[in-house]
């Protein structure tokens, strides 16, 4: 019988694999005897204990057979492989080789790639107005530090966290919504979460399914949208307006699932007031729908006191996901998720499926951070600094392009939208490469309109999280030389 070691790794493991792929090529049949250790070791020019313990592995795994007086042999029933095909350059599947996926992962391939375009090349950066940049710096960062720093030398640091999530969290959680959001839970209604886009495809596994419809705002938040479609639902769109969604377009059919942003719309950032809410709770009712609320940054209100949130008004219909990527940092990847009492059971064993993947480490020490009020003073912090961040880019847009632009959703939040009324919506890849070119990083948010509006406004999307009110200054007026160009 020959066999080739590869000299890679022990003696058995290069006689194991030599054996393996013997088999699985088809030369060593199924059936087939195998010498005798002894001949065999001698043979190869190995000790008979290499011999032994690769036969020993070999017959662990299912490929041979040991039998008292007939010897190791092949077992039966083992189809041949066909050898693995090494091509010079990668190939996608062909016909005779096809790749097969459940229906969720045909979707998913046919689905547009959302990988990010290239970088451009661009001088040093005057201004970086992209949304979700979240600073965290300062005292409420070293705080942070030492919270989590103190947790991950502790015991906890291997342990698993609940399914759920750590219950110390999930109680903080529910006092805070409580008291900021006027929403009246316990703890053991809160699921953490890795932010609001797992928190949704949670309800998604739960609700969706081929051709149920699900409702969108439109502009819309992209990864809802892609993750709906994974499951197979037909996705439509609802205009949304310097009110939020218009309930006057809701389709008057049966929905599975309506995602909505009332506090402030994303990305146009429309408030929903309290007759348009009622009408959306009232069509939700009619037609069987759940109403997803993504509260994502309704801590940061400017004109108008704090609004109650939508599951408050109605805990039967409304579920109710928010995050600590606008408060704290994205990378810190923790949401909260809150179902009406008839999606509890069915959420939990789904969480027992999936697991939690928020670190407990990382859950326990936000929770102190969060107990120990390090969280309130930062987010004081916070609104402080951005009620500032907002004022300048409002009054540098008013110095510096005056009323050819009309500023979108600056009641909250934590970015604007720049209505560019002498610009067309076909004109965002330009604008916003000369942007790049002159320093100001910038995005157009034409990509979340679910059909494309070339004749439209041309809209900018600016985020004033991370920079500070001098870069923003700057950062608006080189802009405005590119509006003009």
């Amino acid at each position: 019988m020959h066999l080739t070691l590869d000299g890679q790794g022990t003696l058995t493991d290069q006689l194991s694999r030599a054996l393996r792929e013997a088999i699985r090529s088809g030369r060593a049949a199924p059936g087939l005897r195998l010498p005798a250790s002894r001949s065999l070791a001698a043979t190869l020019g190995v000790s008979r204990n290499v011999v032994m313990g690769a036969f020993a592995q070999l017959t662990a795994e299912g490929y041979l057979e040991a039998r008292q007086g007939s010897g190791t042999r092949v077992a039966p029933g083992l189809a041949p492989l066909a050898p693995p095909h090494r091509p010079s350059a990668p190939v996608g599947p062909s016909v005779q080789d096809p790749v097969r996926l459940s229906a969720l992962g045909r979707r998913l391939r046919a689905s547009p790639s959302s990988a990010p375009p290239p970088a451009l090349a661009a001088p040093a950066t005057i201004c970086d107005f992209r949304y979700g940049i979240v600073p965290f710096t300062g005292p409420a960062r070293q705080a942070w530090s030492r919270r989590l720093g103190r947790r991950a030398r502790g015991a906890g640091a291997a342990a698993a966290a609940p399914r759920q999530g750590d219950r110390r969290l999930r109680r903080l959680i529910a006092d805070m919504l409580r008291f900021s959001r006027g929403l009246p839970v316990a703890g053991e209604a809160v699921v953490i979460t890795q932010g609001v886009q797992e928190a949704f495809d949670l309800c998604a596994r739960l609700l969706l399914g081929p051709e149920q419809v699900t409702v969108l705002e439109d502009p819309h938040y992209r990864p809802v949208r892609a993750i709906a479609a994974a499951h197979g639902a037909e996705v439509i769109g609802v205009p949304a307006d310097a009110a939020g969604l218009d309930p006057e377009h809701l389709p008057a059919i049966d929905a599975a699932l309506a995602y909505v942003t009332p506090s402030h719309q994303f990305p146009l950032g429309g408030v929903l007031a309290a007759p348009r809410r009622q009408r959306l709770l009232s069509w939700a009712r009619q037609h069987g729908a759940w109403v997803f609320e993504d509260d994502y940054d309704s801590h940061f209100r400017y004109d108008t006191p704090p609004l109650e949130s939508l599951a408050a008004m109605d805990r039967s219909r409304v579920i109710y996901a928010g995050s600590f990527s606008k408060t704290l940092s994205p990378g810190l990847r923790v949401g909260y998720l809150v179902v009406p009492d008839a999606l509890a059971e069915p959420l939990r064993r789904l969480r027992a499926l999936t697991g939690s993947g928020v670190p407990l480490v990382t859950q326990q020490a936000l929770a102190d951070f969060i107990d120990a009020g390090d969280f309130g003073r930062h987010l004081r912090r916070l609104g402080r600094d951005y009620a500032r961040r907002r004022e300048a880019i409002l009054q540098a847009t008013a110095d510096h392009l005056g009323d050819r632009v009309e500023v979108v959703g600056a009641r909250g939040g934590v970015h604007v939208v720049l209505r560019c009324h002498e610009h067309a919506a076909a004109d965002a890849h330009g604008v916003t490469t000369r942007a790049a070119a002159a320093g100001v990083r910038i995005s157009s948010i034409e990509a979340l309109y679910l059909q494309p509006r070339p004749d439209q406004p041309l809209e900018l999307l600016l985020s004033y999280a991370a920079p500070d009110e001098r870069a923003i200054r700057a950062g608006i007026a080189a802009l405005a030389g590119c509006l003009r160009t």
